[in-house]
């Protein structure tokens, strides 16, 4: 951690106990400072009640909502890929609201509300995943809508219970209820929460390199042999419970966990292992400002949620409207003395299916795919061999296949029949973990890399070496270092990904690749949107690694003039 970041750190830290103890002695009731040292007066005893038994209770809740909230929005937002989602996004507030309605129909006491409004949050997100698993597709965007669907119909529930209950009592405490408050907050609800909060927030700290990487993509993920979707099922499990056990006990709190991950992602950009202790610091911080203003601003409290909407709404505008006036960079000129003008001299090799020999590392044998029963076979009769070492060059047009037998190489897509192997092994009998240390891969898109560190992009190359509780070591750090000296990208470390060039987008993901430490390196149309120097640079870089690295390499294109790159074998994908 540098020292920039150090800094802010000891800020946030700062600020969030100034405000802490600041909002014990502010209110409809004002406490002097001076009056702590004689609270052994019996006359101050009123001051004593104040502080210990309503607002230090409500202190540490609103802290407690802070974080919850801000990580559940946090982990949403890189699971999802999506800076718009909120923690209610599967329903939560929704389902948790028609559980308090209930009880409050039924006039049970507080703690009744709380477990009823916890039990139907949940049982809105297994109705969520439930719905979402009805659809073929399974892709993020499904689960959200989902959400929506389900959340909706919840919403719906409680609007009818609203419109048949007695206005003049029990309607009027169910508006409350869903509005937030920290008013009826008891050291019992403390002892309860603190431990789940800790828990979950622990557990995030301890996964945050996981996080980073499903923050990037299913398919990034699975090639780095961690599992997509066990992870993500993790996140939406500790997200769906921080989120619930707040709503249950304080009621729907908006834009907490829409807005301070923002904040934080601009300071410190998109390392989970920054972001999520940040993330809870500001979000105590600012839960507390708001927990202050509903007790402070009128003589009767406002509802938290009302404080949250403005303020909120006020600071997402200023977000966006900076986000919008941010110029990048992508000009930056790659300087390195490795000439890479030579590389396309030679006539290509054909690939052929007899060049099998002692060295063959992947072999593809009779592969069929098409995407569904209806659709003709994207590939048809696939049989080739590749050996150790060989640059293999994945040419044809535009949807001709190519990233689908890139897929099925990776074992991200199955064969509708055929097999593939790597060495005697059939890709189905290894593991995610045991492919990524034979074979790694640079996607087309970085789109999701947008706002992440460079230094931390390359350090994910190493993950699989980790077990999920585990930090990079010196020893890992220092390869990072070797290997961006080696590509001279080391003044690129500290960047984001979106400042940097499209041609040392590529080289820092190839670079990546490197620290995985696999055999074969695929790539998918790595110079599809360079200018030719830097497709000159990108291709030499790929016939260094053969050569110098023992790599093999699997590049696809439809750029006709890479059909000429030096030892290059060529495979035509129709």
């Amino acid at each position: 951690m540098n020292k920039s970041i150090k800094k802010i750190y000891c800020v946030a830290i700062l600020a969030y106990i100034i405000i802490f103890i600041v909002s014990l002695f502010i209110g409809r009731y004002i406490i002097r400072f001076e009056n702590i040292i004689n609270f052994s007066n019996i006359e101050l005893q009123l001051e004593k009640n104040i502080i210990f038994n309503l607002r230090l209770p409500r202190a540490i809740m609103a802290s407690l909502a802070g974080i919850s909230l801000s990580l559940s929005g946090l982990i949403y937002q890189e699971t999802f890929q999506n800076d718009l989602v909120s923690p209610d996004l599967l329903g939560v507030s929704q389902g948790a609201g028609v559980g308090a309605a209930i009880a409050i129909v039924f006039s049970l006491s507080n703690v009744y509300i709380a477990i009823f409004s916890f039990i139907f949050g949940i049982i809105t997100v297994i109705c969520t995943v439930l719905v979402s698993n009805i659809f073929k597709n399974k892709s993020n965007i499904t689960l959200i809508l989902s959400g929506i669907i389900v959340g909706g119909f919840m919403s719906s529930i409680l609007t009818s219970i609203k419109y048949f209950v007695d206005p003049e009592t029990k309607l009027s405490t169910i508006v409350y209820w869903l509005m937030g408050s920290f008013k009826n907050v008891t050291y019992d609800n403390i002892v309860f929460i603190f431990p789940i909060v800790l828990f979950f927030l622990t557990l995030l700290i301890l996964i945050s390199h996981r996080i980073n990487l499903i923050a990037l993509g299913k398919e990034e993920t699975e090639t780095k042999g961690i599992n997509y979707i066990l992870y993500r099922n993790i996140i939406i499990i500790t997200a769906t419970i921080l989120t619930s056990i707040i709503v249950s006990f304080c009621g729907t709190i908006s834009w907490i966990g829409l807005i301070i991950p923002h904040i934080v992602k601009s300071i410190i950009g998109r390392d989970a292992n920054k972001t999520i202790p940040l993330c809870a610091i500001f979000g105590s911080t600012f839960s507390l400002i708001t927990d202050i203003l509903s007790r402070s601003i009128t003589q009767s409290e406002i509802p938290i949620s009302a404080i949250t909407g403005i303020l909120g709404s006020v600071i997402f505008t200023i977000i966006l409207i900076n986000r919008n006036n941010e110029k990048y960079n992508f000009n930056i000129k790659y300087n390195s003395n490795e000439d890479a003008t030579n590389v396309l001299i030679k006539e290509p090799q054909i690939i052929s299916n007899d060049s099998i020999n002692k060295n063959t590392i992947i072999k593809l044998e009779n592969v069929y795919f098409k995407y569904n029963n209806k659709m003709n076979y994207v590939l048809n009769n696939v049989s080739i061999n590749i050996n150790k070492n060989d640059i293999i060059l994945l040419y044809g047009l535009n949807g001709s296949g190519k990233t689908t037998l890139i897929k099925i190489v990776l074992g991200i897509l199955k064969p509708t029949s055929g097999n593939v192997f790597y060495g005697e092994k059939n890709i189905n009998d290894l593991s995610m973990k045991s492919r990524s240390k034979i074979i790694s891969y640079v996607k087309q898109d970085f789109t999701n890399t947008s706002n992440i560190i460079v230094k931390d992009y390359l350090i994910l190359g190493m993950v699989n070496e980790l077990k999920f509780y585990e930090k990079p070591t010196s020893e890992q750090i220092s390869r990072v270092e070797r290997y961006a000296k080696e590509f001279s990208i080391t003044r690129l470390l500290d960047k984001k990904f979106c400042e940097i060039s499209g041609g040392e987008k590529q080289l820092v993901a190839i670079c990546q690749s490197l620290l995985q430490d696999s055999d074969v390196l695929i790539m998918d149309e790595p110079t599809s949107s360079l200018d030719t120097d830097n497709q000159k640079l990108v291709i030499g870089i790929l016939v260094k690694l053969s050569k110098q690295y023992n790599k093999t390499i699997i590049f696809s294109t439809h750029n006709i003039m890479h059909k000429n790159i030096n030892n290059c074998k060529i495979l035509r994908i129709n």
